[in-house]
């Protein structure tokens, strides 16, 4: 943003920064040396984060590629907003293989180039609205280049809209200095663009309410994706466990169950349906629970990361083990961990709270072993307080006071802001009070 700043607004007005050299030899040498500096942690980053594609169904060039066609939907999505095109989930976006498959990867790309280039040309006549196309793509730069990020959201889109919207203010206000509009006309179209922005906003904001009857129809509407699936038959079954007639309830029951069966028979090796369809049936009291949770075992072994998709999964079901209606299958449960835990490539993150989940299933009848696993757990993130404040918790439980009261110490000194002062305090009084 300092750059984009620089050589467009105080270039142009003969400003610039005073720690910059006036000398032109000493800028060229400057910004050799920034260039080469770029360049050296552009390769950095290239290598340090190659390997984070492991767990996506893109790798690095492809999601360059396909970036190409995501900033022109931003740029659609800022100029001529589509309700329809706007979702909380884009994970059904089709990705860019090469740079013509689609062919509107390489168009997308020619059109940025342009856009760049031209601000950049154009940044001495027209400075506000070269600092605004090129604000729009800094402000893009960092999630929409090489860290294996999920592709698309639209909250990415917020802060780079400033730039385009203030070109677009800009670029009008000269049209409209240039060629006399009777002040009538003005205000109309001031007012029918208010009326048209108020009403797709309203339109957005009712769409994602309270109701889940409306939410359920624009997810259902998004066929492809499978996020915007597996909220819809959670809706469903939320709405079964509400439902005023047995009529009702077995419709939503029925809707949720066919939901869930055919993601899991569309996608033999994903495992995100799964987790919902085995706390659907528990909670629903539907038959055949322990048949999926072994459907579920054999797709976790044939994997070698688990993710944190996967992860939030599991500890969703631990959480309905530990007193909830999955209680009878808790044994099964804590074999879906074991198997997890035996992904060779999961991240320290991951595999961490797996431990932690395993640690939980375990307490009341293995609290030795239990005990073992939060101290891996704490071992693989040693900077995590939460993960030394569940430690600590189990070994007052345990008995084991001194290792608590030094959990407790650890926790305390890595919580820099205080943010867990409250619960490290009664935990410590729990600690010597032999709680």
């Amino acid at each position: 943003f300092i750059l984009v700043l620089e050589i467009t607004i105080l270039r142009s007005s003969g400003n610039t920064f005073p720690l910059l050299p006036t000398n032109r030899h000493h800028q060229r040498l400057l910004f050799m040396s920034g260039a080469a500096a770029a360049l050296a942690i552009s390769a950095w980053a290239v290598l340090h984060y190659a390997g984070g594609y492991g767990g996506r169904p893109f790798d690095l060039p492809e999601r360059l590629m396909t970036q190409g066609r995501i900033l022109a939907w931003y740029l659609q999505m800022i100029i001529v907003p589509d309700i329809d095109q706007m979702s909380l989930y884009h994970d059904d976006w089709l990705i860019s293989r090469s740079l013509t498959s689609p062919v509107s990867t390489l168009v997308s790309w020619l059109a940025i180039g342009m856009l760049v280039t031209g601000a950049v040309i154009a940044s001495k006549r027209y400075p506000i609205v070269a600092f605004g196309l090129l604000w729009f793509f800094a402000g893009h730069l960092l999630e929409s280049t090489i860290i294996p990020l999920e592709l698309v959201f639209e909250h990415r889109n917020y802060l780079p809209s400033i730039g385009i919207l203030l070109a677009i203010v800009i670029m009008l206000n000269r049209l409209l200095s240039r060629v006399p509009w009777p002040a009538s006309a003005l205000v109309a179209i001031t007012i029918a663009a208010s009326i048209y922005l108020g009403a797709a906003t309203h339109a957005r904001a009712e769409r994602w309410a309270d109701d889940p009857h409306v939410r359920l129809e624009h997810l259902e509407a998004r066929g492809t994706s499978l996020r915007a699936r597996i909220e819809a038959a959670q809706i469903h079954s939320d709405l079964a466990a509400t439902a005023g007639s047995t009529e009702r309830k077995a419709r939503h029951l029925q809707k949720a169950e066919t939901i869930f069966s055919n993601i899991a028979s569309s996608e033999p090796r994903n495992t995100a349906a799964l987790y919902g369809w085995i706390l659907f049936r528990a909670e629903h009291e539907q038959e055949n629970v322990a048949a999926l949770i072994a459907e579920l075992n054999d797709r976790l072994e044939s994997q070698s990361r688990i993710q944190k998709t996967a992860s939030n999964g599991i500890h969703a079901l631990r959480k309905c083990a530990l007193g909830g209606p999955c209680k009878p299958y808790a044994d099964r449960i804590l074999q879906i961990i074991d198997t997890a835990l035996r992904a060779p490539e999961t991240g320290p993150g991951n595999r961490s709270r797996l431990l932690r989940d395993r640690a939980h299933l375990l307490l009341e009848k293995r609290t030795t072993e239990a005990l073992e696993s939060m101290r891996q757990a704490v071992q693989l993130r040693p900077e995590d307080i939460d993960t030394r404040i569940d430690y600590a918790g189990m070994l007052v439980r345990a008995g084991e006071r001194e290792a608590a009261l030094e959990q407790v110490r650890a926790a305390r000194a890595l919580d820099q802001w205080g943010h867990h002062a409250h619960t490290l305090k009664n935990l410590r009084m729990a600690v010597l009070s032999g709680a």
